[in-house]
């Protein structure tokens, strides 16, 4: 396994609609780092995030089954 790549978890959460099972939970992968902060790649990976999922009410985003950011 490579110890570079992040993995963040992605649940939308739309008003009005059920919360997502396991299978609507999207994962974003990053396996070539841009950049030697992991932290900045996160920071990079999570306003993707952000672009892609702009028509949510809120999205709940986990690293390694821990909440890291609230969008």
């Amino acid at each position: 396994m490579n110890k570079d790549k992040i993995v963040l978890d992605v649940i939308p959460i739309y008003k009005g609609e059920i919360y997502p099972t396991k299978d609507m939970i999207y994962h974003y992968k990053n396996e070539n780092l841009r950049h030697v902060n992991k932290e900045t790649e996160i920071d990079l990976m999570i306003e993707e995030i952000r672009r892609h999922f702009s028509d949510c009410n809120a999205v709940i985003i986990l690293e390694k089954g821990k909440v890291i950011e609230v969008l």
